[in-house]
């Protein structure tokens, strides 16, 4: 119904079925059977229609909430009520035998011939979290919040995040590679999708796609680097120039970096481009020969630079820049972020693949070339159970915001990579090193 009122007494029919599942699981656990295998039996149908009245009900809610019945605010608590009702369930015939069937997602319909679960997740797409915090996802190419590798920069009057964006089929079955989406916002915390980096169709290089974007303004003018997808070892770092932050043209000389050495397969990706005591430094994720082991390496280019092939020059010729070495890095470094603090460089990285979990690192340097770790510990490790980023906390990007605090941002998931969305975390330098500031 569209009113408010008849939609409370709904939702309030919801609670109170969701609180009878509740009384009688309480009951089952308490009822002394005759045998282990009734109690059992019980103790899991009453579990299932619990879970499954969780279920319901937040799609009820969300369905309110998409109708502008029910607050918005409330958003954010009724998504992770849904999610962790359906990893609850999930879980009790994960653990239990004689759990009956589960239903699945698509099952669930929140009217008939429409699924509730992409309903749901078109809704997560512009969503921040109730206390405030940035919680990003696309939903445009496959349905579902996708959104990986953030970058951030302040042009125009207003922040603009570039980002990594999955290929899919269209309706017409022509296949799309990887792209490059772009949102803005004027608070670093709502944004809102503005399309997409241009296709070049002469840039046959990167015909199977291209993603994990850095921007750089430099004389008025946004400078985008961003690997090509899905050549192997082949990948390299390609550049190209916008006035507008929209409208791209790319370099003639693209790609304009791989390196070289006997330590690495020839392949880079994952680009940061900073300007650093007279010069471009431009830092890199490559593999080792066998295409195991995740590294990075620096090049190097002039101050009067316009980023051509020409002007780079690999520093890490003989060894990594930088290699996983502890425990958590697995066998991965990769997506490294660079801000200068007062002379001082700090490297934000993504320690171990993605879901391994990765995890975000930190080192400093005074030259771009030679790092040392701050912590063996993870700066920022992924979240808790049943968290939006349980699966992994990555790919971060620091941003020097010129107006106001830095802020990190980083990606993650609770679904082992099925869906992504992006956050954020203000920056606190008081200490002469960056914390967490909530």
């Amino acid at each position: 119904p569209a009113d408010s009122t008849k939609i409370q007494v709904i939702l309030t029919e919801k609670d109170t079925a969701v609180n009878l599942w509740k009384e009688m699981v309480t009951l089952a656990e308490g009822i002394n059977f005759a045998d282990s295998k009734t109690a059992d039996y019980v103790r899991v149908s009453t579990n299932y229609g619990y879970c499954l009245y969780r279920i319901y009900r937040a799609v009820f809610y969300l369905s309110a909430i998409d109708k502008s019945l029910y607050p918005t605010s409330q958003t954010l608590k009724w998504l992770k009520e849904y999610d962790v009702a359906w990893a609850t369930y999930q879980n009790l015939a994960a653990q239990n035998a004689n759990c009956p069937t589960l239903y699945s997602k698509e099952l669930v319909k929140r009217m008939p011939f429409k699924s509730a679960d992409k309903e749901i997740n078109r809704m997560r797409q512009f969503q921040q979290t109730s206390d405030g915090k940035m919680m990003f996802g696309d939903t445009t190419r496959i349905g579902i919040p996708f959104a990986k590798d953030p970058y951030v920069i302040y042009f125009g009057g207003r922040y603009l995040m570039y980002y990594s964006i999955p290929g899919f089929t269209d309706k017409n079955g022509k296949l799309h590679g990887w792209g490059v989406g772009i949102a803005e916002s004027n608070n670093l915390t709502l944004w809102k999708r503005i399309g997409e980096v241009n296709v070049d169709s002469t840039a046959t290089y990167e015909s199977k796609g291209y993603a994990a974007p850095c921007a750089l303004v430099v004389d008025g003018k946004v400078n985008l680097f961003y690997q090509t997808y899905g050549n192997g070892s082949k990948d390299a770092i390609c550049h190209a120039w916008s006035t507008d932050g929209i409208q791209f043209t790319r370099n003639k000389t693209n790609p304009i970096f791989s390196p070289s050495g006997d330590w690495t397969c020839g392949r880079a990706i994952d680009a940061e481009v900073i300007s650093f005591k007279g010069n471009y430094y431009l830092f890199y994720a490559t593999r080792d020969k066998a295409y195991k082991i995740q590294m990075q390496g620096v090049a190097k280019a002039p101050g009067t630079s316009n980023f051509d092939r020409i002007n780079w020059t690999n520093l890490s010729v003989d060894a990594p820049m930088l290699k996983p070495e502890l425990p958590w890095e697995g066998k991965c470094i990769e997506a490294a972020s660079i801000i200068n603090k007062n002379g001082e460089l700090f490297m934000f990285y993504g320690g171990g693949y993605n879901n391994a979990p990765q995890q975000i690192g930190l080192a400093k340097s005074t030259d771009a070339i030679h790092w040392q770790r701050v912590s063996d510990l993870p700066f920022l490790p992924k979240g808790s159970l049943y968290s939006w980023n349980s699966s992994e906390s990555g790919h971060p990007h620091i941003f020097a915001n010129p107006n106001g605090d830095d802020f990190l941002f980083f990606q993650g998931n609770n679904d082992i990579g099925k869906s992504w969305l992006i956050s954020n975390f203000r920056i606190d330098w008081r200490t002469g090193k960056p914390t967490i500031n909530n």
